[in-house]
């Protein structure tokens, strides 16, 4: 139980405290050790070894790929182009913009891979459109919050990304729909997809400059250090937490309780729900997989299940305060204030609820395609 108020008390104060995650996690790692084993047990060079090797693998190059990608199609116009297509198709029936703002999600989630990236980029855009067709501004506020949740269930997902490398799960599994020809590993598709909008903006469209260009690669750069040296940290955290046997502790808690997949699911859905309400989606993801993805086996719950349910429990945490990314990220661009935004969410918060709670309840709707088309 101490080892369990150290690795997560001391975790909480330093980030409330604003102490930034990747250090947060890799502090608390080294005090839980010291503490539990004292100075001549902590090996610095092992430390080192394990923040190299961390992240020293080919998944997780898809990550600032994936992020390069969504940036080249923001800054080529090929957001602005993407609403225009969505709006010729469903623009003409009943409430046309609210499934255009929709289906503009859809799409455009398969190059961006993030739910910000979604609102901060075509949000501002489907936002004036709605207003301009007369729809009341909060609802079309709430409308481009909720379906940029869209984002990190559709492949390319960060998330999904993150969660495969850090449970050890099949990426390819995770993304099917996605990268089932086979032609491409999810890390390979990223790749093409950076490049692809690249070209488009360049020398297809150009409407990207060189220095633009260039002003890209130093952005991303910069967010994509960022999230390595947070992955990194963690793989240490990870390490930590398995020589301090805490997923064994967690267990043993759980089975206290019930040794029932679902109603092991359900507790782990409400922490999820409570910390994504706190925390963001990567450092959620980042800091509870170490814990929770050892518990899966020995609850017979299917980690490509999990992950889905993961990912999609922690969208609603993105959409509800008081640290909602998405719900900041569309405040700045519909200047709308925070509150009114919020009310305004209520009805999709419902929705949401009712699709996680299908994908719990009945795990094949998420499974069914994987299993048919990876057959081992």
């Amino acid at each position: 139980m101490e080892i369990l108020l150290i690795f997560f008390g001391l975790l909480i104060l330093l980030l409330m405290l604003g102490i930034p995650v990747g250090y947060s996690i890799g502090l608390t790692s080294i005090v839980a050790i010291i503490l539990r084993w004292g100075w001549a047990n902590l090996s610095f060079g092992l430390t080192a070894k394990q923040l190299v090797y961390g992240i020293n693998n080919f998944p997780i190059m898809a990550v600032p790929l994936f992020l390069l990608a969504g940036a080249l199609m923001n800054e080529s116009g090929v957001t602005n182009r993407l609403f225009d297509f969505a709006n010729s198709l469903v623009g003409h029936i009943r409430g046309g913009l609210a499934h255009v703002n929709v289906l503009g999600s859809v799409i455009f989630s398969g190059m961006s891979g993030a739910a910000a990236a979604d609102a901060a980029g075509l949000g501002q855009i489907e936002i004036k459109a709605m207003e301009r067709s007369g729809y009341d501004k909060a609802f079309s506020c709430a409308v481009t919050a909720a379906s940029a949740t869209i984002g990190p269930v559709i492949p390319p997902s960060v998330p999904l990304v993150l969660y495969g490398v850090l449970a050890n799960v099949s990426v390819t599994k995770l993304f099917i729909g996605g990268i089932w020809t086979g032609i491409f590993t999810p890390t390979e598709a990223a790749g093409v997809a950076a490049l692809y909008a690249g070209l488009l903006g360049v020398v297809v469209y150009r409407t990207t400059g060189w220095r633009t260009l260039v002003a890209v690669f130093r952005t991303m750069a910069r967010e994509s250090a960022v999230i390595m040296f947070i992955l990194a940290c963690a793989q240490v955290y990870s390490n930590a937490l398995t020589r301090t046997q805490v997923p064994i502790f967690v267990t043993e808690g759980l089975l206290s309780v019930s040794d029932s997949p679902l109603i092991t699911l359900l507790i782990l859905n409400v922490a999820l729900f409570i910390a994504g309400c706190f925390m963001s989606t990567a450092e959620t993801i980042t800091l509870l997989t170490p814990i929770i993805a050892p518990l899966l086996a020995k609850f017979g719950i299917d980690p490509i299940h999990f992950g889905l349910v993961m990912v999609l429990n922690l969208m609603i945490g993105q959409l509800t305060p008081p640290f909602g990314v998405v719900l900041y990220v569309v405040v700045r661009v519909g200047h709308i204030p925070f509150d009114q935004l919020v009310r305004a969410c209520v009805p999709f918060y419902f929705a949401i609820g009712a699709a996680l709670v299908l994908i719990i309840f009945f795990p094949s709707l998420v499974t069914f395609l994987p299993n048919l088309v990876l057959r081992r």
